[in-house]
């Protein structure tokens, strides 16, 4: 009890027994006994079982987090029914834990604007827009401070608008459209279940690996043909050409002909510091649920 309460004076980190515990000057990092080990859900057994360690991670991540004189945080936004850090995104906020990062979640609402500790913006599947304000101060951050951000939407049934997101996306040269990709080459689906689409990630040597991504219930992305010099956006992922965008209100228009874009990386150079933005179809595949039903599949 002696030393919990020197570690841990004011009772804030819920100390057990089992934890690690590295301590630098005066940051400390708790590690739990239990997330040293992936592990794996059988749902036959209804039981998790332990697959392999990864407790050299997180005591490098943790050593990393309590010598590095900054901690960079990667904010979530919240607000408008977005996907939490603390329910659905549990693995990536350990993930980012592991590598000396902090995840947040953030109102904009109420923040005067993002704070300059924010490595990273993330928009995880809003299910209402964001109001003007809000993306003024998205729009400040990515041209004032060189922000990051990460727009990911899912495909919704209730098919909301989202007329000040993509009045900022548009300035990008990008816009969400309100669809739901099907995809109909029998080799890019998973069998009997076209809108679960198997991309390339690779296809624009973006990343050091070739690997593969099957991604459910998505939107599609649309690139604008407004070009400017200062604006560079580039496809990460996109489907055959017989895909189809079929849109969910058809008041809104006509389905959209593939091939479709369901991700892309934007360049932006335009600002007072250059900028690096994702604009994504699918917010569901890095949640906890998704992982759980890859594993058992």
């Amino acid at each position: 009890p002696g030393i919990f309460k020197t570690l841990d004076p004011d009772d804030v980190m819920d100390l057990n027994k089992h934890d690690f515990i590295v301590k630098s000057g005066n940051k400390t990092k708790k590690l739990d006994y239990y997330s040293l080990f992936s592990t794996q859900f059988d749902q036959y057994g209804f039981q998790q079982y332990k697959t392999g360690s990864i407790a050299e991670q997180g005591f490098t991540g943790a050593i990393k987090y309590v010598t590095a004189d900054k901690t960079p945080v990667v904010y979530f936004t919240e607000g408008h029914e977005e996907y939490s850090i603390n329910s659905d995104y549990v693995n990536v906020k350990d993930y980012l834990d592991r590598n000396n990062y902090e995840g947040r979640h953030i109102n904009l609402l109420t923040q005067e604007k993002i704070p300059e500790d924010g490595e990273l913006l993330i928009i995880g599947a809003p299910k209402r827009d964001f109001s003007a304000d809000e993306t003024d101060k998205i729009r400040r951050y990515i041209e004032d401070s060189g922000g990051k951000v990460i727009f990911m939407f899912d495909y919704l049934e209730t098919d909301p608008d989202f007329l000040n997101l993509n009045k900022l996306l548009n300035k990008y040269n990008v816009e969400v459209n309100y669809d739901r990709v099907k995809e109909n080459d029998t080799q890019r689906h998973w069998p009997g279940t076209p809108t679960a689409v198997l991309l390339d990630v690779n296809r624009y040597q973006i990343f050091s690996e070739d690997f593969k991504m099957l991604l459910a219930d998505s939107r599609s992305v649309s690139i604008l043909k407004n070009v400017k010099d200062y604006i560079k956006v580039t496809p990460i992922l996109q489907t055959s050409d017989k895909a189809v965008g079929e849109l969910i209100d058809k008041s809104r228009g006509q389905d959209i002909k593939g091939p479709l874009d369901i991700a892309v990386a934007v360049e932006y150079s335009g600002g007072m510091k250059p900028s690096k933005l994702i604009v994504m179809g699918n917010a569901f595949f890095i949640t906890d649920n998704a992982s759980r039903q890859y594993d058992s599949s």
